[in-house]
């Protein structure tokens, strides 16, 4: 039977051989549960064919070797899977306008800046799986702001003169800052070990609530609405998660640089 009915997942395709009749989409949500790449068919595909580096909108049911994809939508196409995307933001209406860079944004990592040659490259796992290098970046794309490698930043990707690049480039942490942040548990699903924090900072530069992984909680079990302090890190499904955090009643490790602006529980959430 199928596993997680009715619950919509979007991704981007990662590889399909339409001689074999199989390809893999990658998915930050998917990955947290199955931790791999998720298979599919071509029958699960409208037309039967698709393109590397589709955005996609799929549900997961359980095949004969483990999670597979089903119901596969090119972004722009059917819109019944996204009734479920939770926290997900906004989608584009069509793919050309993801392509375009109006669409979702990445989260990577700078890797190398050149200030006299006004160019440099951002390391993101989802892009390299796109493809298949890091992702160029001109000054121009900067909007006036200066990085250096370590900085963690949102973009998005345009194709240049030369293939893709990165544009609409902001800075979310610098490399070295403390970056600490205050927020509440919005939920967390024990069994499947991940869940999301609520935070104002946080979902100003990142669109998003933050998720959490129980391999950074070091055994503990977060209730929805506990108070926590938490930094954020780009993981290497190229998604912000949240990590060294500590909890209202000592949970897990402890966390000296602490903002000043404490969360208030009655504070509307906001999302």
């Amino acid at each position: 039977g199928e596993a997680y009915t009715g619950e919509g997942y979007t991704g981007v395709i990662k590889s399909f051989n339409p001689k074999s009749g199989w390809g893999h989409i990658t998915c930050p949500q998917t990955e947290a549960l199955y931790g791999k790449d998720i298979f599919f068919m071509k029958s699960q595909l409208p037309g039967g064919t698709i393109s590397k580096g589709t955005k996609v909108t799929f549900s997961v049911g359980e095949g004969l070797k483990g999670p597979e994809g089903n119901d596969i939508q090119p972004v722009g196409g059917s819109t019944t899977a996204l009734a479920n995307l939770g926290t997900m933001p906004a989608l584009p209406s069509t793919l050309a306008e993801w392509r375009g860079g109006g669409g979702e944004p990445y989260y990577g990592t700078i890797k190398s800046f050149n200030d006299e040659k006004g160019w440099g490259h951002i390391s993101c796992s989802q892009t390299q799986s796109m493809y298949g290098k890091d992702m160029f970046v001109m000054r121009t794309a900067l909007g006036g702001t200066t990085v250096r490698p370590g900085d963690n930043v949102q973009f998005q990707v345009v194709q240049g003169q030369k293939g893709p690049e990165a544009t609409s480039v902001k800075v979310v942490s610098r490399v070295g800052s403390d970056g600490s942040y205050s927020g509440t548990i919005k939920q967390f699903q024990e069994e499947k070990g991940w869940g999301f924090i609520a935070c104002d900072e946080t979902r100003a530069l990142y669109g998003k609530d933050i998720f959490i992984h129980k391999n950074n909680l070091q055994g503990h079990a977060p209730s929805e609405g506990e108070s926590v302090q938490f930094s954020v890190q780009i993981s290497n499904q190229g998604r912000p998660e949240a990590y060294n955090m500590s909890f209202g009643n000592g949970g897990a490790g402890r966390y000296t640089a602490v903002r000043k602006t404490p969360w208030s529980k009655g504070r509307p959430a906001p999302f």
